[in-house]
């Protein structure tokens, strides 16, 4: 597959490979669609849990602190 970038991408796929975190820009742009997935994949998590109920940590706390499991 070729794709064509606009000059501040291939800069930034360039100091990526110079950096020494990648080995060339397949590399690069692998880690860069794998993170993109994680971000929509949480977008996604956050729509399907916009329904459900919101729970405080103190008020979790509170009730393992009644059951005797928090001290």
């Amino acid at each position: 597959m070729t794709i064509e970038l606009k000059p501040d991408l291939e800069r930034m796929i360039e100091r990526a490979i110079e950096s020494g975190a990648y080995k060339d820009s397949n590399e690069v742009i692998r880690a860069a669609l794998e993170m993109l997935a994680e971000d929509i994949e949480d977008v996604e998590v956050s729509k399907a849990r916009e329904g459900e109920p919101r729970v405080l940590l103190e008020e979790v706390e509170g009730e393992l602190r009644a059951l005797g499991k928090l001290k």
